[in-house]
């Protein structure tokens, strides 16, 4: 059976996002997304105790990865994981950072002395 791009359109829209986030991967050759959890950006925040507006900017900086469907912004289990993962070393090496500021003002000190 040929498929006309009206009927196309019409399963599209009434199909529900998940569906639509298999279809696409499927498209794309991705199967290994297909088997992930999409959560939106309250979801997140409720989850991990982030703000929105955190989460907002880390997608539209392109911080976090993200796919919108009909406007609605959906972020991959994966994606949130390797956002976390990236905070939590850019904080660790801030604090690094500054402890070899605090050691290097130190030694400045006691070199004057």
């Amino acid at each position: 059976m040929q498929m006309t791009m009206d009927s196309f359109v019409c399963i599209w829209v009434q199909a529900s996002e998940e569906r639509k986030i298999r279809a696409m991967d499927t498209l794309l050759g991705n199967d290994s997304v297909m088997k992930e959890q999409y959560y939106t950006p309250r979801q997140i925040s409720e989850k991990y105790n982030i703000s929105t507006g955190t989460i907002s900017t880390a997608c539209h900086s392109g911080q976090l990865r993200f796919v919108k469907l009909g406007g609605a912004v959906r972020i991959a289990e994966s994606a949130i994981a390797e956002w976390i993962k990236k905070e939590k070393t850019t904080v660790v090496s801030e604090i690094e950072q500054q402890n070899v500021n605090k050691m290097e003002t130190n030694a400045e000190q006691n070199a004057n002395m």
